[in-house]
């Protein structure tokens, strides 16, 4: 059993989220005769769903949707497109900065993804500043 404040730090939120959510209906606390909420390991695990729910994209409302099993195949089907489309651009910027700071290079890429230069399409960044700027000036 968890009291509020234990429950907020276990999951990374604060007390007045997690009673914002009780209002919303999200979470259920049990109150004991003294007055105190008290949470289980269940909500704990609720809660942690709705923050991985929430990281993909998802509403507090949707959250509750989906937990209560009302899926909705097309707006989850839309939010997977989007956090695919997310995750293609956060690798290919994750991609540049190490091909930047000499760490890997750029194989294989297109122009209109990442511009291709050198020999065989192989943008190598080599650890020096000339280096870098040019490889931003070809990018722009």
């Amino acid at each position: 059993m968890y009291q509020i404040s234990e429950l907020a730090e276990s999951v990374g939120l604060s007390r007045a989220t997690l009673l914002y959510y009780e209002k919303l209906g999200l979470l259920t606390g049990k109150r004991q005769a003294n007055g105190y909420r008290v949470y289980t390991d269940a909500d704990r695990q609720r809660l942690r769903l709705m923050q991985q729910l929430q990281a993909g994209g998802l509403s507090l409302q949707e959250c509750q949707a989906c937990l209560d099993g009302k899926l909705d195949h097309d707006m989850l089907g839309q939010r997977l497109e989007t956090l695919e489309r997310e995750i293609a651009d956060k690798t290919r910027a994750r991609d540049l900065l190490a091909a930047l700071l000499g760490r890997s290079s750029l194989k294989g890429t297109v122009r209109g993804t990442w511009l291709a230069t050198g020999q065989a399409g192989d943008l190598a960044c080599r650890h020096d500043q000339a280096q870098s700027v040019q490889v931003l000036q070809d990018l722009a």
